[in-house]
């Protein structure tokens, strides 16, 4: 009988295989875990600035104070202001005390409407704010930031990882910031040098 020739890969050939393998494994997941963490700082960054968005026009188009604030339950049915890891964007503008005006109390009362809310960035992600203590940002109809009861509205905040203010693609750092000015304009800031004026990881 006329024996077939059987091809396949031989020994040395295989190792060869699983040693490119091995070289392009270490290669690429690094820069695959990298590119997941950016996404998910760009990502953070961008739904709290568009929160700020919502809330400042939200003012001006109702005439009425508008606020962010920090919340630890922002999905509930009956959210509340606190030092939460998420955030509701609220139309802050009942009449609690019957005077006939907005009250603006940065607190989410009864029957005020509810624009936005956002459970926050993962857990790898941690918010502080400038100046510390203050959770929230609240706009005047005017569309300028206000204090509510003496503590200012937050004009910084800087979202970090585990990298910290470290240096990625380009010279855009792995952190971010967002500063609010006195006119109610939020910008996201990207660079280390304008990440360590805001306050640094």
């Amino acid at each position: 009988m006329k024996k077939q020739k059987q091809n396949g890969f031989t020994l040395i050939e295989l190792m060869v295989t699983i040693m490119v393998m091995a070289i392009v494994l270490g290669i690429g997941i690094p820069s695959m875990t990298d590119f997941v963490r950016n996404s998910r700082m760009t990502g953070t960054a961008n739904d709290l600035l568009a929160a700020m968005h919502v809330a400042r026009s939200g003012a001006v188009s109702r005439r009425a104070p508008t606020t962010v604030c920090r919340s630890a339950n922002p999905m509930a049915a009956t959210p509340a202001c606190g030092a939460g890891t998420g955030w509701i964007v609220f139309v802050d503008a009942n009449d609690v005390d019957g005077d006939g005006l907005p009250d603006g109390d940065g607190a989410l009362n009864a029957g005020e409407e509810i624009l936005l809310a956002n459970q926050g960035p993962p857990e790898t992600i941690t918010i502080t704010t400038t100046p510390a203590g203050s959770n929230f940002v609240s706009y005047a109809s005017t569309g300028f930031l206000r204090s509510v009861g003496g503590t200012p509205s937050a004009t910084g905040f800087t979202l970090c990882d585990s990298r910290g203010n470290v240096v990625t693609a380009g010279a855009n750092s792995a952190a971010r910031a967002i500063v609010v000015s006195p006119t109610g304009r939020p910008q996201i800031l990207r660079t280390i040098a304008e990440i360590t004026a805001a306050g640094g990881c």
